[in-house]
Formats: structure tokens, sequence, C-alpha cells
């Protein structure tokens, strides 16, 4: 395969990860125990959940805000920055 051609598709890729978690902050929820108030138990949640990834410890889906399977920076953006 070429140079070019191995730029061309890492470009493609990129510009669809991109898109695609762009796609992934669309819904945004800081109340992440769902008990109608937004406090240090929604945080709390998510930082025992840093590093998880879905079939291991400690994931937890309710903290996985971006739906990517994982529990890390990403979501911890996703929540700081949702209004």
């Amino acid at each position: 395969m070429g140079k070019v051609l191995r730029v061309v598709i890492c470009a493609v890729v990129l510009a669809c990860v991109a898109t695609t978690a762009g796609a992934h902050h669309v819904k945004c929820r800081r109340d992440i125990n769902n008990d109608g108030e937004i406090d240090r138990k929604d945080i709390k949640i998510l930082e025992n959940a840093m590093g998880g990834q879905i079939g291991t410890p400690p994931y937890d889906e309710r903290a996985d805000l971006n739906r990517d399977g994982r529990v890390n920076s990403d979501d911890r953006f996703a929540y700081s920055h949702c209004k």
C-alpha cells in the first residue's frame, strides 16, 4: 500500500471517529444516579468508575456518558461541559 493511500485512509478513519465521538455527546446527563439532584453523589459515581470498561470493574454504565464502553477523561469532560 502506498504512502498516499495510507494517509487518505487514516484521514477518513479520523474524520469518522471525530463525527461519531461528537454524536455521543448529544444527550447531556449530569444527574447520573437519577435522584433528581445534581450533586456530589453523581460525581462520586463518575470518579469510582474511572478506568473501567464494559465487562471489567470498575465500569458503571451510568458513568459512561458518551456511551463508548469506557469510563475515562472523555466522560469527565462531558460531565463538566454539560449545561
